[in-house]
């Protein structure tokens, strides 16, 4: 499999579990950005208030009961989102429960939320992507597909990923069994399933003609720009802020994140130069990691001391992150562990 010297974990599993964080850092946001507008209202009434933890805990409860009973890959990409949504809910109220006034409203409270956001992001991507793939895991990968295929669920993607991890995998009966099964037609699919998997293909072809397109450095470009202006715009905020040092932490934290945040600007330079040297799978695999810095560690900062303002540049970098994914998924080499040098 091209780049197995970069990347040798499951790339379909990290997928599913970036969906999952995806969308818990997107419902924090947006449950945060609610509040702020509507003025903190409160569900219920005569001494009862049905806090939002608990519908993320019903979510989450959904997310895993989906993932038990339903068979095939997009029914795990369902869950996924369910459990971040429910998840994004349930950390969201994390102030209440380390405060003994119940105060959703303490400080450090978000800080501590993209804490464990950031944690969880690396714990997970070492383990999926620094662990070679055992024989018994590639072949139960490709009956994955397998099923998927029977499912009516499987695309073209999928299958030549699929193939991709038998290619890698040590020659047996089983595997060549599973190979030969792979370029079979499904049968007695769902309608609805095989439906939305051709929707997906067209949407990922579309993509990946986009990409293609003579028109599409300039897209790179401008995702370059938006970029570029969120990193600059969070490392002013760090900048002339006085207070971050003393209300939240030392000069030698206000010090740490002013760094994170020119490295993030580091990179993203890094990918305007690969793009005008016409490398645009290396200018969006560079600023896939820009994005990274700066949602799991800077917007830490902001968030710290502008809850309103961090929501803003944090909803651009999620729609950013989310361009990125698509782009890699409609041309994974590009995403691949990258070689940064």
């Amino acid at each position: 499999m091209a780049g197995d010297r970069h990347y040798t974990g499951d790339r379909a599993a990290l997928g599913r579990f970036e969906t999952f964080f995806f969308a818990a850092i997107s419902t924090v946001v947006l449950v945060r950005a609610f509040l702020i507008v509507t003025g903190y209202p409160k569900v219920g009434g005569h001494g009862l208030h049905v806090a939002h933890v608990l519908w993320g805990g019903l979510l989450m409860g959904a997310a895993i009961a989906i993932a038990m009973i339903y068979p095939g890959s997009r029914w795990r990409h369902r869950a996924a989102i369910l459990g971040g949504i429910g998840f994004g809910l349930f950390i969201d109220e994390v102030g209440k429960f380390l405060t003994s006034s119940v105060n959703y409203f303490y400080r450090p409270a978000i800080a501590i939320i993209y804490v464990v956001f950031v944690a969880f992001y690396l714990i997970v991507r070492e383990v999926v992507m620094r662990r070679p793939l055992s024989q018994p895991q590639r072949l139960a990968i490709a009956s994955t597909a397998l099923a998927d295929l029977s499912l009516g669920q499987l695309g073209s993607g999928g299958r030549a990923y699929a193939l991709s991890v038998l290619d890698s995998a040590a020659p047996d009966n089983l595997g060549s069994h599973i190979r030969s099964a792979l370029t079979c037609e499904p049968l007695g699919t769902s309608p609805t399933e095989t439906r939305l998997t051709l929707l997906r293909e067209r949407l990922v072809h579309r993509v990946r003609d986009a990409l293609g397109h003579r028109l599409a450095h300039v897209g790179v470009y401008a995702v370059i720009v938006v970029q570029l202006v969120v990193v600059i715009g969070q490392l002013a905020v760090l900048l002339v802020q006085p207070t971050l040092g003393e209300s939240h932490g030392t000069n030698t934290t206000m010090r740490i994140a002013e760094t994170v945040t020119a490295i993030s600007g580091a990179y993203t330079l890094f990918g305007l130069v690969r793009a005008m040297r016409g490398d645009r799978s290396g200018a969006l695999r560079v600023l896939f990691r820009s994005v990274l810095i700066t949602v799991l560690v800077t917007q830490t900062f902001v968030f710290a001391e502008y809850q309103a303002l961090g929501i803003v540049g944090l909803l651009v970098d999620l729609g950013l992150f989310g361009l990125l994914r698509v782009a890699g998924e409609a041309k994974p080499d590009a995403f691949l562990e990258p070689d940064l040098t």
